[in-house]
């Protein structure tokens, strides 16, 4: 439940109460994620594990923050000289289901955030507005 008359549940004004400040970077889910042996443990134990085991890491790592390292490994697609095309076996492991999904729904993140942002540089920039 939340405040009500400017109090909150334990009887202290709003106005008196500072809000906490977490460094993210303290926090467990930052650290196994950053941490590039911890990361590569959860896709070690996802790859060899059972149904069970799998759902649960699964469920772990879709929890925790972003990879920063593929993240942007992703983002800044590496392009071949000749082709012009992204080099895919660099950027994907398609030797793990798990590595190759985690690189899909980032895939499908960057490629979001960077629709929203064409629509609203349009929206800005249109001559109707």
């Amino acid at each position: 439940m939340g405040a009500v008359y400017g109090y909150r549940n334990d009887l202290k004004k709003l106005n008196e109460v500072e809000e906490a400040v977490i460094d993210i970077k303290t926090l467990p889910r930052y650290i196994l994620s950053c941490n590039p042996k911890s990361f590569e443990l959860l896709f070690q134990i996802l790859d060899k594990g059972d149904a069970h085991s799998g759902e649960q890491t699964w469920n772990l790592v879709s929890r925790l923050t972003t990879n920063e390292a593929v993240y942007k490994r992703l983002a800044e697609l590496e392009v071949s000289s000749d082709n012009k095309q992204p080099m895919w076996e660099k950027l994907i492991d398609v030797h793990s289901k798990y590595r190759l999904l985690y690189s899909h729904v980032l895939l499908s993140l960057i490629h979001i955030c960077r629709c929203r942002r064409l629509l609203t540089c349009r929206s800005r920039w249109s001559p109707d507005h």
